[in-house]
């Protein structure tokens, strides 16, 4: 089961900490960090992911699936409804004051 978590909230920017299960018996997954962003205040959103501890793996090929089963998880978490239930519009209102 992957989850999401509020790290930051600013005027028009927030940054969440998201936790994906590759394997939820070998309590295997990975933490990365999520930042959204209004662009420029044009109430255009961009988002962008760090995923930085991915553990190394024997081949490419092994890498490749790793990161492909970390983006599959992390896609599950994604979700715009888990991301609605963090209410942005609210916490924005609470930083400008």
């Amino acid at each position: 089961m992957s989850s999401i978590q509020l790290k930051k909230a600013e005027i028009g920017k927030f940054t969440i900490n998201f936790h994906g299960m590759i394997n939820a018996k070998k309590g295997t997954g990975y933490q990365s960090v999520a930042i959204f962003e209004d662009d420029e205040g044009s109430g255009n959103w961009t988002a962008q992911m760090l995923i930085n501890d991915m553990s190394p793996q024997g081949t490419p090929e092994e890498a490749g699936d790793r990161l492909s089963a970390y983006l599959l998880a992390m896609s599950k978490a994604v979700k715009g409804k888990n991301i609605k239930h963090l209410k942005m519009a609210t916490m924005f209102q609470a930083v400008s004051k």
